[in-house]
């Protein structure tokens, strides 16, 4: 298995975790707005920051002051649909949001029409099956 998606998951398996990243994916944030929206000591999101950064979720941007914490660009598509299917106990729920994002990133090269009707044509092979 890649290491990446190893990584990944050892990263999202804790909640503590998703909830920073919930927050971040809102807005890029100091230890000390991310403790304070959440309700968390500053020493707990420290740590759990730690862990993030080593599964090269998230990156930190020094300022005068602070520290300012972001979900790294190229990680944010991913944690959106991950998350959003997390949210999900429902398997045609998990199957609509999969064939939404695929239809949105087909439109940048094909256009809507093409990529609603790809869309749909593998939607429907999934489900006959």
């Amino acid at each position: 298995m890649d290491t990446f998606n190893v990584s990944l998951f050892k990263a999202l398996s804790d909640p503590t975790r998703v909830r920073i990243l919930l927050s971040l994916l809102e807005r890029n944030m100091s230890v000390l707005e991310i403790a304070e929206s959440l309700n968390l000591e500053q020493p707990l999101v420290s740590y759990h920051l730690k862990h993030l950064r080593k599964h090269d979720l998230v990156s930190v941007e020094r300022t005068d002051k602070f520290r300012i914490y972001s979900v790294k660009p190229e990680k944010k598509k991913l944690l959106d649909i991950l998350l959003k299917m997390s949210s999900s106990e429902n398997k045609n729920d998990l199957l609509e949001i999969l064939i939404s994002e695929l239809k949105d990133e087909l439109s940048v090269y094909l256009g809507d029409g093409l990529a609603k009707m790809y869309a749909d044509d593998i939607k429907k092979k999934i489900e006959k099956q």
